[in-house]
């Protein structure tokens, strides 16, 4: 008797529901991936080898709830055309099974979570199918995370442990996946990752916070307050001088300015928190919240004076918290290259000339392949994370990533670090370095670069280096360099 063959259900489907229904078909492959050596050896890394990825289990399919595809975001050339999604999706019904990895001790989570995912084509190409270079995909802004204990972790279902694997959930899922990380997937052996993985930034935002005034009360009975401030970015934080205000309303004058690298404006933000100094406790002020940047760096071309500064009201702001106050706050935006902000707009520049300049050039360095290794050989530890530092960056704001070494020894490329200098030295040292607050002699593969060939006025130029490492083997580097001149790069 012929065996019958399966009935094949048609079922005409449109726009979200046809997405979600290829997502659904692609769910048990998704899972397959998160089960892999290499996303564990990035928990363990992420974590600081505190939590061990056992396996993962993944239920409900991702449903997704709304979908567009975006204009061109700046940070893409537009040489190389890409297609930009943008997906909001509803996350349920995720098991990890996860383990302290110093003791062994089992247990288990169920995720949900909710979630802006943007995806990118990148590169659209006529050589190879798909007809695209790169796939990368992250997280906008931090997921609406939600978890619960599993099994054997209900008994340490306990509010200060609860509290603290929420943390190490949120850190590992950032470090991985909320912007400006990004997981990224090439189409072609000969694709060159890193350019993708760690898209390079389209300038840097100067920022002086020139003073604050008109607070609306003062807690200082002697004398005047003395104030600081901490800025913050999405790749870190700085703090302020303490100074002494010139009056007891709390006025107060900077004449710092901290240079910050942007790349997507549209999910870059400033935050701005004035604090008043105290032996006890520093008491919150105020802050300054700039969501989006778009509006912060560019100004339509009208806007701008004959004297090239601009009369647009965006160097006064208003503080928010304890103090009700006036902040003001001037920018200059230098862009890496003008013909990505388009010929309507031109940047942003309020800082007044006589004000020191923080930096003068800004490098890019990848690390694309290291050949053989025996740095990691005599650790007896199972694979551990590096850091990839040049020790000449001046830049206040540090954005270090921690790389992977493999069980075997290999380092994970591509590697990034960005420097910005005061001056160009003769020589720029990179270091690898187990050790995220302190350099080590002991535990350091140092090289150097001489600069004096460095080609310092074409940013675009991709510069190819190759170094002889004791202890590592071959590096090979891809630098461009930018000159930060007269509040335009170069």
């Amino acid at each position: 008797m012929a065996e019958k063959e399966p009935v094949i259900e048609e079922k005409e489907v449109h726009g979200e529901e046809l997405i979600n229904l290829i997502v659904a078909r692609l769910w048990k492959h998704l899972e397959v991936y998160l089960n892999q050596e290499e996303i564990k050896e990035k928990v363990m890394a992420a974590t600081d080898n505190f939590v061990e990825l056992r396996k993962v289990k993944l239920w409900d399919p991702m449903v997704l709830l709304q979908a567009k595809v975006l204009k061109r975001p700046w940070h893409l050339n537009p040489a190389d055309e890409s297609i930009v999604f943008e997906f909001e999706a509803d996350f349920k019904n995720i098991e990890v099974l996860l383990a302290d990895a110093k003791v062994g001790i089992p247990f288990g989570l169920e995720v949900s979570f909710r979630c802006t995912i943007r995806v990118t084509l990148n590169h659209l190409t006529s050589d190879f199918l798909p007809l695209y270079e790169a796939v990368t995909m992250y997280f906008t802004e931090d997921p609406k995370l939600h978890f619960n204990f599993l099994d054997a972790g209900n008994v340490l279902d306990m509010p200060g442990l609860k509290g603290k694997l929420n943390s190490i959930t949120r850190d590992t899922m950032n470090s991985l996946l909320v912007y400006p990380n990004r997981l990224a997937f090439k189409m072609n052996r000969d694709v060159e990752l890193s350019r993708y993985q760690f898209p390079l930034p389209i300038g840097l935002l100067r920022v002086q916070v020139a003073q604050i005034e008109k607070l609306s009360d003062n807690h200082e009975a002697f004398g005047t307050p003395d104030f600081f401030y901490r800025l913050s970015c999405v790749y870190g934080r700085f703090k302020s001088e303490v100074v002494e205000s010139k009056t007891k309303e709390g006025d107060t004058e900077w004449k710092q300015t901290v240079d910050i690298l942007v790349t997507e404006p549209d999910l870059e933000y400033l935050k701005i928190k004035v604090y008043e100094e105290d032996v006890v406790s520093d008491d919150f002020a105020g802050e300054v919240f700039v969501q989006d940047l778009r509006n912060t760096i560019a100004l339509p071309s009208a806007e701008k004076n004959e004297s090239g500064k601009d009369d647009s009201s965006l160097t006064k702001f208003r503080l928010k918290g304890d103090k009700t106050g006036e902040a003001t706050i001037f920018l200059d935006y230098i862009s890496f290259n003008e013909k990505l902000m388009g010929e309507d707009v031109v940047p942003i520049k309020t800082i007044l000339d006589s004000v020191p300049l923080s930096n003068q050039f800004f490098v890019n360095c990848y690390i694309t392949k290291v050949e053989t290794n025996e740095l990691a050989k005599e650790d007896e530890r199972e694979g551990r994370s590096f850091v990839f530092y040049c020790l000449e960056d001046d830049a206040q704001i540090k954005d270090f990533k921690s790389f992977s070494v493999d069980k075997k020894g290999v380092y994970k490329v591509p590697m990034v670090t960005r420097v910005l200098l005061k001056s160009m030295p003769a020589k720029l040292n990179f270091a690898f370095s187990t050790d995220k607050e302190e350099l080590k002699e002991s535990q350091m593969a140092k090289f150097s670069l001489d600069t004096n060939d460095l080609d310092r006025d074409n940013f675009a130029k991709r510069q190819l280096r190759e170094f002889v490492v004791e202890g590592v083997g071959t590096i090979s580097m891809t630098l461009q360099v930018a000159t930060l001149q007269n509040g335009m790069g170069k």
